[in-house]
């Protein structure tokens, strides 16, 4: 393979490069731009196509031999470059720890969603005993309802207002009053066995479909705070902190950590088509005008070397100058 072919290929490479990588570029900064007005999008966006290019020019300057020029365009691009780089360390910061919240809130609700089953659980658990408990002390409390209990405290009444009817509440009315007295209490057990049967019912429902939307429920996770407490944890083991200590950094070393990360991943994203694109161009000369290209690429006049009686030194002459001296003119 040529040489010159193998590096014209590698410059073709490096400009597709920098194309992919001045379209993700030019989506950070809007978006980082958006967050603050369209405006703001708009002109970030210039800034950072203005970066991208602005070098290779440069290079065509400098060759030109404009040196003034040269300098101030290097000065512009260092500005435009920390301009565009911050916009997209603000936005990958940004996103990084959008990242984490969204992680920590999807915990929380899955905690939270977790709590409330177990509380549900362990009040079933409880209804469930209370019933068992009560049943074993009262046999006849599963199969006596409240409402054929007051049949029987109807029944008792009547029979004590005949009682006293007949001439006072004697020994009979008094023992009517007694099972009367019996009746209500069963009555109240059977009502609140009846209260702990419906409570399980329902808690039994609840418990049911928060177990349904539990087996779809999902734990946060988020790769980029795995990878900032990564970092952390490494750091942290590298100062001589101890192991224990070192897997829970603390906020100060996770802060700082996420800051350091989101740098150098803002930092690629400025530099590579900036990058891209100067090797791309990079050999190229400036080209002149239209008029001058012409001009330039317009063929000289054919010259030839006249030796002997033309003159005692050779010199060069144009061919119609020869002929013309010659006497071939005229003919």
């Amino acid at each position: 393979m040529h040489p010159h072919t193998s590096f014209a290929t590698l410059q073709r490479i490096f400009l597709c490069v920098g194309a992919v990588g001045l379209l993700v570029s030019v989506a950070m900064t809007y978006k980082f731009g958006s967050s603050m007005s369209w405006l703001h999008a708009v002109a970030l966006v210039t800034v950072t196509i203005a970066a991208a290019f602005i070098f290779p020019f440069r290079a065509f300057v400098a060759q030109a031999g404009n040196v003034p020029a040269s300098r101030a365009l290097l000065a512009l691009g260092i500005f435009f470059v920390g301009l565009e780089f911050f916009s997209h360390l603000g936005y990958t910061i940004g996103m990084r720890e959008r990242s984490n919240v969204e992680a920590s809130a999807q915990n929380a609700a899955y905690t939270a969603q977790q709590s409330s089953m177990a509380q549900e659980q362990t009040n079933l658990a409880m209804w469930r005993e209370h019933l068992a408990k009560m049943q074993a002390e009262n046999a006849w409390v599963a199969t006596v309802s409240a409402d054929g209990l007051r049949a029987q405290v109807e029944a008792a009444t009547m029979a004590i207002d005949q009682e006293k009817a007949r001439g006072g509440c004697g020994p009979k009315c008094l023992a009517r009053m007694k099972e009367k007295g019996g009746l209500e209490e069963r009555i109240a057990l059977a009502e609140q066995a009846s209260d702990l049967t419906k409570k399980i019912e329902a808690t039994q429902r609840i418990l049911d479909k928060k177990t349904e939307v539990a087996t779809t429920a999902k734990v946060g996770f988020s790769p980029v705070k795995a990878q900032t407490d990564f970092v952390g944890q490494i750091w942290l083991v590298m100062t001589g902190t101890e192991g224990e200590k070192a897997l829970t950094p603390d906020t100060v070393t996770l802060s700082f950590t996420q800051i350091f990360i989101g740098f150098f991943i803002a930092l690629g994203a400025t530099f590579l088509p900036t990058s891209a694109f100067y090797m791309a161009f990079f050999g190229h000369k400036p080209r002149l005008d239209q008029g001058d290209e012409e001009t330039a690429a317009a063929p000289k006049p054919a010259t030839v070397q006249a030796v002997g009686n033309v003159g005692p030194k050779t010199r060069n002459v144009r061919l119609c100058d020869l002929a013309r001296e010659q006497g071939l003119a005229a003919a």
